[in-house]
C-alpha cells in the first residue's frame, strides 16, 4: 500500500495534470514531455521526503542512523545531478525542443522517480 500512496497515485496525477495542461495549452509534444519530466522530477523530491520521514521505513532501518544519513545525502546528490542534466536538455525559453532531448529528459524524470522508490524497496527488503 505504501508504494501506491507514495509513488503510483502521485505519478498518475502528474501524468493526468500534464495531459490536461497539454489539452488546454496546445503545443508540440516535445514541450509537453519536457514539462512532464520536470514535474516528475519535482515529484521525486516530494517522494524522497515521504520515504525518509515514513515511520515504517525508519523502523525497518532500525538503529542504522549512519546508513540513513548516507542514503539521504546520496539520493539528494543524485537528484541534484539529474536536475542539472534535465535543465541542460531543456530548450531556451520559446525555442522548439528537439525530439531526442525530450525523450531523454522523460527517461531522466522516470529515473528520478526511481531513486526514492529504490530506497523504499531496499528498506522493506532489509
Amino acid at each position: 500500500m505504501f508504494y501506491l500512496e507514495v509513488f503510483a497515485l502521485p505519478a498518475l496525477f502528474v501524468f493526468v495534470m500534464g495531459l490536461l495542461d497539454w489539452r488546454f495549452r496546445p503545443g508540440p509534444w516535445q514541450d509537453w514531455l519536457c514539462d512532464l519530466d520536470w514535474d516528475s522530477h519535482v515529484l521525486a523530491w516530494g517522494a524522497l521526503g515521504g520515504v525518509f520521514t515514513n515511520p515504517e521505513i525508519e523502523r525497518s532501518l532500525g538503529n542504522r542512523n549512519q546508513e540513513l544519513v548516507v542514503a539521504t545525502l546520496f539520493c539528494v546528490g543524485v537528484l541534484l545531478v539529474l536536475a542539472i542534466v534535465l535543465l541542460g536538455l531543456m530548450p531556451k525559453r520559446y525555442e522548439r525542443q528537439v525530439g531526442w532531448k525530450a525523450i531523454a529528459a522523460l527517461l531522466l524524470g522516470g529515473f528520478a522517480l526511481a531513486v526514492p522508490w529504490a530506497v523504499a524497496y531496499h528498506a522493506h527488503m532489509s
